[in-house]
């Protein structure tokens, strides 16, 4: 338990304290259980999440939502970087969400 308590500590200040506690934890211990991994990868995405205003993640349906405090402005400037017009269109900004629609 305090390997955990430790490892979201680190995520909660940021992505750079995460990555400096895996790599400590694997000098320790080697490798960590799948467990871990799955805690480790779970904590990296919230983390990334945040660092993008992102509150919080849900499903409905065959539709993601994620509630964010990002301003249209910075949504254009992402989904304008984006590589295909596929991935450019799935993502739909309204009302403070980002909604992406799994076809």
């Amino acid at each position: 338990m305090q390997i955990i308590n430790s490892a979201e500590k680190a995520a909660e200040k940021d992505i750079f304290n995460l990555m400096q506690f895996t790599e400590n934890l694997r000098r320790q211990y080697g490798k960590e259980p799948y467990s871990m991994e799955i805690l480790l990868k779970k904590l990296y995405v919230r983390r990334m999440a945040a660092d993008l205003g992102i509150s919080s993640i849900y499903a409905s349906g065959k539709m993601v939502g994620m509630k964010t405090n990002m301003s249209k402005k910075v949504f254009k400037l992402i989904t304008d970087s984006a590589t295909s017009d596929i991935h450019q269109n799935s993502l739909i900004f309204e009302d403070g969400q980002i909604k992406v629609w799994n076809c």
